[in-house]
């Protein structure tokens, strides 16, 4: 017959209150801020004209700093709210441009947009 004895012991942890705050400070941080990732699902309308006002629609883009591009170029933003962005469409554009968020430094992925053509001014006759 054989007998198996179990071992058992205790390891003590000391940790100061300051030091487990920071800890839990650091986990909770991490875990509300990791995955925060700007996304874009549509642009109102999906054309335009250089100076046109579009509304950009997707999520979390209710942050301190929020930045658009049309193609590289940057537009101007005139309204942020947390699933909708409004920006005026940048000039020297014409074609499809990919648009592209970043909030708080974090780059949504990229949504294409058409930017028309100036329209042709007829000088008359």
């Amino acid at each position: 017959m054989t007998v198996v004895r179990q071992a058992s012991f205790k390891v003590g942890l000391v940790v100061s209150p300051r030091t487990l705050f920071c800890a839990l400070s650091t986990l909770l941080f991490i875990a509300c801020t990791d995955g925060v990732q700007p996304h874009i699902d549509a642009i109102i309308p999906a054309s335009g004209h250089a100076g046109d006002l579009v509304h950009i629609i997707g999520g979390d883009f209710d942050t301190t700093t929020v930045e658009v591009s049309f193609g590289g170029y940057e537009a101007r933003v005139v309204q942020v709210q947390a699933r909708r962005v409004i920006v005026e469409v940048p000039k020297k554009l014409s074609g499809l441009v990919p648009v592209v968020v970043t909030a708080d430094g974090h780059v949504s992925g990229a949504f294409d947009f058409w930017v028309d053509d100036p329209p042709l001014v007829d000088g008359g006759p």
